[in-house]
C-alpha cells in the first residue's frame, strides 16, 4: 500500500461577528479617515462586474488609503464562497502587482479574516498599513459586501532600514529601465531565488531590458554576506561573458566596471540586466544596490548624446574622407568617456572635435538630404498652395518616433513630389520605417488588387505584392526606387514616413538620389495627377509625334480632365509649356476604366485623346448538394447603389447536370457587385435562402446543409466564425463531441441550422442551458435529431486520484464509473466494523471512497434507474459539496500518515474542516481511532493498537511531521501558523 496522499485543505476564516453583527472590539472601517480622498474613493459594496468595491485600486505615488497600522486584524462581512482582493500600501510598492495584493475568500458563514501579519511576507520592509481599496477577485466577478473592520492590535514592524547612501553613489532604482516592457523585478531586501533586481532573461531580438550604467565606475551591493550574479550585457555578449560573481562580505560587494570591459573585449558601454543568486535556485539577499559615479558625469552624458547624434550619419551620402574623419572623432569621443582619468578639459576637447566633424561632413555626388523644403500643401487641381512651416509638418532626425516626417494625417494635398528622383534612401538605427506614397483619393488605402489600390504602403502585402519591386533594404538602410514607381504610376508623391505597424522608428537619415537630367516630353494636369512636374513621360515616334498609352487602363474618377503638353524638365522643378493651352477630356462614365491613348504633335503644339471604355464579364456556379428546391434564384448587389440581377429573389438561374451559373456584364471599375444571395424564388413561409455571400467572380459556390453549435460559454462568443460544426450520424442525426472543458457554471448554446456556410437559423426552442452546479473538467457530447429538433447531452466529469491511491468523493451529479478504472465504494457500519462495498453507479449526492492507481480519471455522469440502481441507504460516507467544519470531535476521515498509512483516522479536535466535494465517516460510538484499509478494500477493520492524534501534526500534504518549521500545518484539526 502506498504511504503518500495529498491532503487538501482550504483555511476558513472564524470569526465572532458573523453574518453581518459586528463582534465586541471591532470598528466600521467607514468611520476611519481617508487620506488624500481627493484622488478618488469608491464605496459600493455590491459591485457584479469586477470593480472596486471600496477606496481605490489605481496606482500612482499619491494614492488614497485608510491608514490601518494600529490594527491586526480586517474583516470582510458578505456572500458566502466570494473572494476578494485587499490593495495594500500601494502607493509604495508601486505596480509590483504580487507585492501589494492580498486575496481572502469569505467562508460559509460570509466571513473572511486578514491577518495584516501577512503583509510582512510579501513587504518585509513595510512600516505601516495602508489600505488603498478592496476590489472583487477578477474582472466580471461579483463582490457582495455588508461591511468592512478593522480590530486587534497593531502588528510588530520590523526595524527600518539604517541604510546611509555613501557620497558620490546612487540607488540604481533612482535610474530609468530601458525596454522595461520586457519585465523587471525589484525584491530590493527580500531572500529570494527569483530575479532580486531586473531580469534573468534571455535576450529578445537584442531589447533586453537594461539600466544603463556606461558612465559609473563601479556596481555596489549591500545585504547578508553571500554571493550573487550581475546579469550585464546579457542582450549582446555570450553567456559565458556576461555574467559576473560579486562577494557581500561585511555588508558590502563591489564590482569594478573595468573588469567587465576586461570580459567583454570591445564592449563599450554596460547594461545592467539583473541580479540573482549565485547558482539555479539558490536564495540570496540584497538590500540596496548602487552605482559609483565618474567625475564629470553630467559632462560624460552629454559627449554621450552628442556621439549618438553624431553616429546617426552613414557612409552612403558623405565624402569618404569627411565620413572618415567623423569616424575617427566618434572614436576618439567613445575613449574620452570610458578613461578613468578623464578631466573637464579632455572631455570638452572631445566635444569640439566631434562638432568639428559633424559640421565638415561634404555629401558625396548625386546626393541631396530630403528637407522640409520638398514639402508642398497642393489645391484640388494639384497647384502648389504653400510649403514648409506647415503645422502637420515633422522633420524628426534622430530621435524615436512614429511620425518621422510628412503629414501625420497622410492628406492626399499634403506631400513632397520625388518625381525627379531616382531614389530615396532612409537609413534607421531602431524600429522599420513605413513608407506612404501617392494617396489618390480621401482616406485611401492600399489593395492586393492594384487596380483597387489608393495608396502605397511598403508595410502592406508580402514579398510577392504588386508594390514590393518598389521597396528593398539592406540592413538599417531602406531604399525607395522612386523611378520605378514614376514608370509605373506616373506620380511619386511622399505623403509621410511612419513608423510600421504604428510603432517607433529613429530615423537617423534621409536622402535622395538622381543620375541626370532628362530632356523630354511629357502631360501634365489633373489627367495625370496635377500640374506640378508629376508627369507621364511620352514616347517619341516619328515627325515631332509623341504618344503615352495608360496600358494598364485608365480609372475614370472625375467627370472631366484637363491636361497640358510640357517640355524641357529640369531638375529645378522648372519646365516650358507650348502655347497650346490647356486640353480637356470627358470620360463617358466616370468610375469606368479605358484603354487612354494621349497623342501629341510637338511641331503643331496639338494634342488628342483615344479613349476606349473596358467592360468585364462576371461569372460565378452554384450547387446544391441536399436541398430540394424546386428552383434556384441568384440576387446580386452593391451595397446602396446597384441590383445587377434586378430586384428580389432576383433572376431565375438555369441548371446543367445540376450546376447553376451565373451571367452577367458591367464596365470595369464602375459599380462591382459586392454580395450574393441563393433562395428558393418563395416568400415567407416557405422561402429558404442563403446568408449574404461575399461576391467572388469565378467561384463555386456550394450549398450544402449542415448543424453547428454557438456558445458564448463554451466558444468564447455567439459569433458563427467561432462556432463548432456537428458531425452527420449514419441515422441522420448529429453529433459534436467536445473533450476537456474546464467549466464552472452553468452553459448556454444554440444548435444552428447552416445554409452555404454564411447563414443560419435557430431551430425551435430557447437556448439550451448545461447544468454546471461544480467547477471541473468535463466532456460533453451534444445529440440533434432534425427531424423533430430534439437535443440531448451527454457527459463525463474529470477527477485526479493522487499517489496515495484513495480518495473520498462527493458529486453533486449521479455517476457511473463502469469501465473508468476507478473502483467506487460507500460504506456500512456492521457491528462493530464498517464495511466498504463497490458500487458501479452512484446516486447523486453520496458519499464516496475511490480507489485507483494515481492519474486522473473519467466519469460519465448519468443517473440508472430500475434494475441495477445502487442503494445507498444507510452509507456511513457523509458527503459534503462545499468546504464545511463538522462541529464535532470523533469524526473520520481520510488521512496518510508515515508510519502506519492511508486510513480513516479519528479526530480528537472540537471541529475540524473538511473540503468540498469529498466525504468522512461520523463518529461511532465505541470506535477505535484508526480505520485500516485492507489490500481490497472491501472492509475496514479496527487495529489492536489505538492511535491518538491529539497533538500531533500534519503538513498541507496530509503526512505527519515531527516539529513545525514556520509555514502552515494542521494540528488537532485546524489549520495553524507557526512563524
Amino acid at each position: 500500500m502506498q504511504k503518500i496522499m495529498k491532503l487538501m485543505l482550504t483555511l476558513v476564516l472564524l470569526t465572532a461577528g458573523v453574518g453581518g453583527v459586528k463582534a465586541q472590539g471591532e470598528t466600521d472601517i467607514t468611520t476611519l479617515p481617508w487620506v488624500q480622498k481627493a484622488q478618488g474613493c469608491t464605496q459600493d459594496f455590491n459591485n457584479v462586474n469586477g470593480g472596486t468595491v471600496y477606496g481605490t485600486d489605481a496606482g500612482g505615488t499619491n494614492i488614497s488609503y485608510v491608514d490601518v497600522s494600529a490594527y491586526g486584524t480586517i474583516k470582510l462581512y458578505g456572500t458566502a464562497g466570494q473572494t476578494a482582493r485587499l490593495f495594500i500600501n500601494r502607493e509604495e510598492t508601486g505596480d509590483v502587482t504580487d507585492k501589494y495584493t492580498f486575496s481572502v475568500t469569505l467562508d460559509v458563514n460570509g466571513v473572511a479574516t486578514f491577518d495584516c501579519n501577512t503583509v510582512l511576507t510579501k513587504q518585509p520592509l513595510a512600516q505601516y498599513i495602508h489600505l488603498n481599496g478592496v476590489k472583487a477577485q477578477s474582472w466580471n466577478t461579483t463582490l457582495n459586501l455588508s461591511k468592512i473592520t478593522v480590530s486587534g492590535s497593531a502588528i510588530t514592524f520590523p526595524e527600518p532600514d539604517p541604510f546611509i547612501l555613501p557620497d558620490g553613489e546612487v540607488e540604481i532604482n533612482t535610474l530609468p529601465w530601458v525596454n522595461q516592457g520586457q519585465g523587471c523585478a525589484n525584491n530590493l531586501g527580500i531572500e529570494t531565488d527569483a530575479p532580486i533586481y531586473g531580469t534573468d532573461a534571455g535576450p529578445n531580438n537584442g531589447n533586453l531590458s537594461y539600466i544603463d550604467a556606461t558612465d559609473y565606475s563601479a556596481v555596489k551591493l549591500y545585504g547578508p554576506d553571500g554571493t550573487v550574479r550581475l546579469f550585464i550585457n546579457r542582450a549582446e555578449y555570450a553567456s559565458g561573458t556576461y555574467q559576473f560573481y560579486v562577494t557581500i562580505k561585511d555588508g558590502v560587494g563591489t564590482l569594478n566596471m573595468a573588469d567587465v570591459y576586461t570580459a567583454q573585449e570591445g564592449a563599450t558601454y554596460i547594461h545592467i540586466n539583473g541580479v540573482k543568486a549565485s547558482t539555479p535556485g539558490a536564495k540570496a539577499q540584497v538590500n540596496h544596490i548602487t552605482l559609483v559615479e565618474k567625475p564629470f558625469l553630467a559632462q560624460r552624458k552629454a559627449l554621450r548624446e552628442k556621439i549618438a547624434e553624431a553616429s546617426r550619419y552613414s557612409n552612403t551620402f558623405y565624402s569618404a574622407a569627411s565620413y572618415e574623419a567623423l569616424q575617427d572623432a566618434i572614436a576618439a569621443a567613445e575613449a574620452a568617456i570610458l578613461a578613468t582619468n578623464s578631466t573637464a578639459e579632455s572631455l570638452t576637447a572631445a566635444e569640439e572635435a566631434l562638432d568639428a566633424a559633424v559640421s565638415g561632413l561634404q555629401i558625396a555626388e548625386g546626393y541631396r538630404e530630403l528637407v522640409a523644403e520638398d514639402f508642398f500643401q497642393w489645391d484640388a487641381v494639384r497647384n502648389p498652395t504653400s510649403r514648409t512651416s506647415l503645422d502637420w509638418h515633422q522633420a524628426v532626425v534622430g530621435t524615436s518616433t512614429g511620425q518621422p516626417f510628412g503629414d501625420s494625417s497622410v492628406d492626399k494635398l499634403n506631400y513632397a513630389n520625388l518625381r525627379q528622383y531616382d531614389k530615396l534612401i532612409v537609413t534607421v538605427s531602431a524600429g522599420t520605417p513605413r513608407f506612404l506614397f501617392n494617396r489618390d483619393v480621401d482616406e485611401g488605402q492600399w489593395n492586393a488588387d492594384e487596380t483597387q489600390s489608393h495608396l502605397i504602403d511598403n508595410t502592406k502585402g508580402d514579398a510577392n505584392s504588386w508594390h514590393s519591386k518598389y521597396f528593398s533594404n539592406e540592413g538599417n538602410t531602406y531604399i525607395v526606387d522612386l523611378k520605378q514607381m514614376l514608370t509605373d504610376k506616373g506620380i511619386v508623391n511622399l505623403n509621410a514616413i511612419k513608423g510600421a505597424n504604428y510603432g517607433n522608428v529613429t530615423v537617423t537619415g534621409m536622402y535622395l538620389y538622381r543620375e541626370s537630367d532628362p530632356d523630354t516630353y511629357g502631360i501634365i494636369g489633373p489627367l495625370v495627377g496635377g500640374w506640378e512636374v508629376e508627369d507621364k513621360e511620352m514616347t517619341e515616334g516619328l515627325m515631332g509625334m509623341y504618344s503615352y498609352t495608360f496600358t494598364d487602363e485608365f480609372h475614370a474618377t472625375q467627370s472631366a480632365y484637363e491636361y497640358k503638353l510640357r517640355a524641357n524638365k529640369t531638375w529645378d522643378n522648372s519646365y516650358q509649356l507650348p502655347a497650346s493651352g490647356n486640353k480637356t477630356w470627358t470620360p463617358e462614365e466616370v468610375g469606368g476604366y479605358y484603354n487612354l491613348t494621349i497623342k501629341a504633335d510637338v511641331l503643331t503644339n496639338s494634342l488628342d485623346v483615344e479613349a476606349v471604355p473596358v467592360t468585364e464579364t462576371h461569372t460565378a456556379t452554384f450547387t446544391t448538394n441536399n436541398l430540394d428546391w424546386e428552383e434556384v434564384y441568384a440576387f446580386v448587389w452593391t451595397e446602396g447603389q446597384k441590383n445587377f440581377l434586378g430586384e428580389w429573389p432576383g433572376t431565375k438561374l438555369e441548371a446543367t447536370d445540376g450546376v447553376y451559373t451565373v451571367n452577367f456584364e458591367s464596365v470595369k471599375g464602375t459599380v462591382a457587385p459586392e454580395k450574393i444571395i441563393f433562395n428558393n424564388g418563395k416568400d415567407d413561409p416557405d422561402k429558404e435562402q442563403t446568408g449574404d455571400l461575399d461576391w467572388e467572380d469565378g467561384y463555386a459556390y456550394v450549398c450544402d446543409l449542415n448543424y453547428f453549435v454557438m456558445s458564448e460559454n463554451l466558444f468564447g462568443n455567439w459569433e458563427a466564425s467561432d462556432a463548432q460544426m456537428m458531425t452527420k450520424n449514419n441515422d441522420g442525426t448529429y453529433t459534436l463531441n467536445l473533450e476537456g472543458k474546464v467549466l464552472s457554471a452553468n452553459q448556454e448554446y444554440k444548435v444552428m441550422k447552416d445554409l452555404g456556410g454564411k447563414t443560419s437559423w435557430y431551430p425551435d426552442g430557447d437556448n439550451r442551458v448545461i447544468g454546471i452546479s461544480m467547477a471541473g473538467t468535463y466532456d460533453i457530447a451534444i445529440s440533434f435529431n432534425p427531424a423533430d429538433n430534439s437535443i440531448t447531452e451527454a457527459m463525463s466529469i474529470y477527477k485526479n486520484i493522487s499517489g496515495a491511491g484513495y480518495a473520498t468523493y462527493c458529486s453533486p451529479y449521479a455517476l457511473n464509473f463502469d469501465g473508468t478504472g476507478v473502483q467506487a465504494y460507500i460504506a456500512k457500519v456492521e457491528g462493530n466494523e464498517v464495511k466498504f462495498y463497490e458500487v458501479t453507479n452512484a446516486p447523486a449526492n453520496t458519499g464516496l471512497l475511490l480507489k485507483a492507481p494515481e492519474g486522473t480519471y473519467k466519469v460519465k455522469m448519468e443517473t440508472i434507474t430500475g434494475e441495477g440502481a445502487t442503494d445507498a441507504t444507510g452509507n456511513a460516507l457523509i458527503g459534503v459539496l462545499s468546504e464545511t467544519t463538522i462541529n464535532k470531535k470523533g469524526i473520520f476521515v481520510l488521512m496518510n500518515d508515515p508510519e502506519i498509512g492511508v486510513g480513516f483516522y479519528k479526530t480528537s479536535a472540537e471541529s475540524f474542516t473538511v473540503g468540498a466535494n469529498t466525504a468522512y465517516i461520523d463518529a461511532i460510538s465505541g470506535a477505535r481511532s484508526f480505520i485500516a484499509l485492507d489490500g481490497e478494500a472491501t472492509a475496514i477493520e479496527g487495529i489492536a493498537a489505538e492511535k491518538n492524534l491529539n497533538g500531533e501534526i500534519f503538513n498541507l500534504q496530509g503526512q505527519r511531521v515531527m516539529k513545525a518549521q514556520k509555514g502552515l500545518y494542521i494540528i488537532n484539526g485546524k489549520k495553524v501558523v507557526v512563524k
